[in-house]
């Protein structure tokens, strides 16, 4: 059985439908100083952003935020990339931040689709890069295996940049 693991938002009806996800750990704050993102499609035989079955966009993220917030109400935009047009089917990047933010919910929310295509998130991996804290503010160690997802496409990374 072959296994596809591209996460695909509804594609938006309008230009003002913004998709995003949204990431947090139970009962820990996340000392966040990256990321990196794959976007999905990766396989072509498989189309991901669909409107209907008949017809599916480019899964380009094109221009996004990263926001954290501490209530999951006020956000903070604490990255954000404008007009990347290589950023679809499959292209990967990772970010470095020159500072550390403690959060405890993460969003990625797009801010401008593609030109032509409607707003629609396609990702196969995103890893937030930084170390996770109890609530006592005590940094929890990651288990052996480091590559056990925290979701579907998330992950915390403890790697050093």
């Amino acid at each position: 059985m072959d296994k596809h693991y591209d996460w695909c938002s509804n594609c938006g009806k309008n230009k003002s439908d913004l998709p995003w996800a949204i990431y947090s750990i139970k009962n820990h704050m996340i000392k966040l100083s990256g990321y990196y993102l794959k976007i999905g499609c990766c396989d072509i035989n498989y189309p991901c952003c669909c409107i209907d079955d008949n017809d599916c966009c480019e899964c380009c993220l094109y221009s996004w935020s990263l926001q954290i917030s501490n209530d999951n109400k006020t956000w903070k935009t604490i990255h954000k990339v404008e007009k990347d047009s290589e950023m679809r089917r499959c292209k990967d990047k990772t970010y470095k931040f020159s500072e550390t933010y403690n959060t405890k919910y993460v969003r990625l929310i797009q801010d401008e689709s593609c030109p032509g295509d409607p707003p629609c998130i396609a990702l196969n991996k995103i890893e937030l890069i930084g170390s996770i804290e109890n609530e006592d503010g005590l940094i929890f160690e990651d288990q052996e295996n480091e590559e056990d997802d925290v979701s579907i496409i998330g992950h915390i990374s403890k790697n050093k940049m």
